[in-house]
Order: structure tokens, then C-alpha cells, then sequence
């Protein structure tokens, strides 16, 4: 399950699952290459109600639905605003589709998390039958070795990628800004119209033909690809794809009763929110958490290589950024 773990009499002790620092000792590195995307990190749970709770008693923030339920339930009634607060609040964000798809499918080279095989008690999906949240954590065979719980079924999750059928992307910056062009822009800006994000339309002033039909959209208010939860059936077929998936699209101001989060990160993102920890000193925990997570080798590399390449992600003057600098040899 989730329960933090406090280390031996020999070792200062950890975090607690719920505390900030404490999703480090949870975040698995997928190396993938530049070409496919990148490395990224992703946490092996999702969000608990817990989580949620520690996070709105140090923030203020309390939009979530909790209910009086378990905490070891996973926190839902988040909206994307809500979902990116936390992830960055835990030196991380959400992820995007493409990184879910990946450490849902072993790389793309399965079906689901474990593999090819159909095993309707994996994961708490549709065809299971519950119709209900479970704790996190609970399927333990439904996931690769050492690798995230929950990638399907249990609570839906927020990513970052836009519906493509909202967007075509620009060839510069394909998750910030996109195009839409031709016979779909009314209907597509009715749509955005009808879901109150009408201001996040942007036609472009006196453009000549055909100019003038392309229209710029904030991809801040455009719908988010939601990876699957416990209502949406496993795929039928593979390697994972979009449509395969069975994922749900929801708009960035929207709450649901099945929609939670989990925290991904990459290098750049994570070095960043570390070293601009106010903390000095930080606490003998919160410090034996970040040795801890700079101590496993591939960590180490990937952060330092990050850093050499970019000094200003850890030129911050707090312990955690002093922390960062002596540990990673910079």
C-alpha cells in the first residue's frame, strides 16, 4: 500500500507518504530516448484522499471531494487548475498522454500494464464489476514489477495533452498552442463557445485568404485527454493507442466523482520546484528523502546531466538547492 516508511535506527528517518517530500521515494524513471519523448518520472500511486489532505492543510487549498471516505482512497472532484497545483506542489506535474501510454504498456509493447494477457481482476475496470473506487494500491498483480499501481481502473487521471479532435498542432510548440483550419473552425468554436471557454478563441485580425480561417487556441482552456478509470473497459486491442485506451476528454473546469491525478516530472521540472524550496534548513527527514532519491545511480545521472546543461535550474539560495549542488558535484 501507500504507508510511508520511517527507515532504521541507523538512517534519519523519511517523510511520510503524504508529506511533500515524501513522493520521492514513489517516483519511477521511465529513460526513454529523446526520440520517443524523453525520460520521465512517474509516481507508482495515485493521489490519495491522504495525500490530498496533508497538501490542503499546508496550502489552504481545499477544492476536492473527500467526503469522510478512507484516505487510501484516491482523491477525485479536481479540476485541471486544482490537478497542476498539487503535482507542482510535489515538485512535479501532470503527465502527458503519451508518457501514461508509455509506462501503461511497458514501452508500447503490451496491451495493459502486466501484458497481453486478459485478467479482468487486475484491475478495478468495468468489467470487474465493483463500480466504485478501491483503495490504491490494492492490485498488485496488475502492474509491471516495481512500476505504478492503478494505470488502469480506479480513479480517472488527468493528463496535459489536449484532445486532438479540438486541435491541430502547430509544428512549434504542439502542447501549448495549436491551429485549427478549414470547414471545422465554426463548429469546433461552437463547441468552445458552448463550454465557456468562447474567449479562448483567437481569430487572427485582418489576415488575407486563407489566413483569415485559422484560428489560435489557449490549449489552457482546451479539453484534456483523461486516462481511463474503474467505468471504462480495459483495451481490446494494442499496443496501447488513444482510441485502444478507452480515454475520456473533460474540460479544464471540470469536476468528477471518477477524476484524480497522479504526479509525473521530468529533469528540468523536477530540478526547478526542488531548488526553489524555501526550507533552510530543510527538516532531517525531508533532507534524508532528497539523499535518498539523488543516491539511486540513474537518478543521479540523468539529474546531473541536467544540470551541468542548465546551472540556473539549481542557482536557487536555500538548503534543498545547496543540497542539489553538493550532491550532484556541481
Amino acid at each position: 500500500m501507500v504507508a510511508g516508511s520511517c527507515g532504521d535506527s541507523s538512517t534519519p528517518p523519511l517523510p511520510e507518504r503524504e508529506a511533500r517530500f515524501g513522493v520521492l521515494r514513489d517516483l519511477e524513471l521511465f529513460p526513454r530516448s529523446a526520440r520517443q519523448g524523453g525520460p520521465f518520472f512517474l509516481d507508482r500511486f495515485e493521489v490519495t484522499r491522504s495525500d490530498w489532505a496533508r497538501y490542503a492543510s499546508e496550502t489552504g487549498m481545499t477544492a476536492a471531494i473527500l467526503d469522510g471516505s478512507p484516505g487510501e482512497l484516491p482523491v477525485v472532484g479536481l479540476d485541471l487548475q486544482d490537478a497542476r497545483g498539487y503535482a507542482a506542489w510535489r515538485f512535479g506535474r501532470l503527465p502527458r498522454y503519451d508518457e501514461w501510454a508509455h509506462a501503461a504498456s511497458g514501452g508500447g509493447s503490451y496491451r495493459r500494464p502486466w501484458g497481453d494477457s486478459d485478467q479482468v481482476a487486475w484491475a478495478n475496470s468495468r468489467e470487474l464489476g465493483f463500480g466504485a473506487l478501491t483503495p490504491v494500491g490494492a492490485f498488485e498483480a496488475g502492474r509491471q514489477p516495481g512500476g505504478p499501481y492503478d494505470l488502469f481502473g480506479n480513479a480517472a487521471e488527468w493528463t496535459e495533452t489536449p484532445d486532438p479532435r479540438y486541435l491541430a498542432a502547430s509544428p512549434g510548440a504542439p502542447d501549448e498552442r495549436g491551429s485549427i483550419r478549414g470547414s471545422e473552425i465554426a463548429l469546433r468554436a461552437a463547441r468552445l463557445r458552448a463550454s465557456g471557454a468562447a474567449d479562448a478563441v483567437l481569430t487572427v485580425p485582418g489576415a488575407p485568404w486563407p489566413l483569415a480561417w485559422i484560428t489560435w487556441v489557449d490549449s489552457a482552456r482546451l479539453p484534456r485527454l483523461v486516462a481511463p478509470g474503474w467505468n471504462r473497459p480495459l483495451p481490446a486491442s494494442g499496443p496501447i493507442e488513444r482510441d485502444a485506451a478507452g480515454q475520456d476528454t473533460r474540460l479544464p473546469r471540470e469536476r468528477s466523482s471518477v477524476l484524480g491525478l497522479r504526479v509525473a516530472s521530468d529533469p528540468r521540472t523536477l530540478l526547478r520546484l526542488l531548488a526553489q524550496v524555501a526550507d533552510d534548513p530543510l527538516s532531517e527527514s525531508d533532507e534524508a528523502a532528497l539523499r535518498r532519491f539523488l543516491g539511486r545511480p540513474a537518478v543521479w545521472t540523468l539529474l546531473a546531466d541536467a544540470a551541468r546543461q542548465e546551472p540556473s535550474l539549481v542557482a536557487g539560495s536555500g538548503a534543498a538547492a545547496r543540497l542539489l549542488r553538493t550532491e550532484l558535484d556541481l
